[in-house]
């Protein structure tokens, strides 16, 4: 099992790309969502349909696990604060100080 670290940014308050996750192509959409304070995460197929939406990006809680769907990427999402200070990613420290990793299923 690989461990992917997810291209994420924090220039743009919002983008989406395509990821190949456990073989199988999703597209992962992101946004800054400034009332909640925190990065919000959407994941598609690779047809643009939606899998997911609205996903919060938060410090020490499973991303996707609450989902289970047959289509959906097998592994797991983790956030990681290189910090330390055990915190959720802020709008500008999202990719530099707050990474995005996924855990391959297989």
């Amino acid at each position: 099992m690989a461990i992917l670290e997810i291209p994420v940014r924090s220039d743009i308050p919002a983008y989406q790309f395509q990821v190949t996750l456990d073989g199988v192509v999703f597209t992962l959409k992101f946004r800054f969502n400034s009332r909640l304070d925190r990065w919000i995460m959407d994941v598609k197929d690779v047809d643009g349909n939606s899998l997911a939406d609205g996903i919060p990006l938060l410090y020490g809680l499973p991303i996707l696990d609450r989902f289970v769907r047959e289509d959906f990427p097998l592994g797991s999402f983790v956030i990681v604060d290189e910090t330390g200070e055990e915190r959720n990613p802020t709008r500008d420290s999202f990719g530099d100080e707050f990474k995005l990793l996924y855990q391959e299923a297989i």
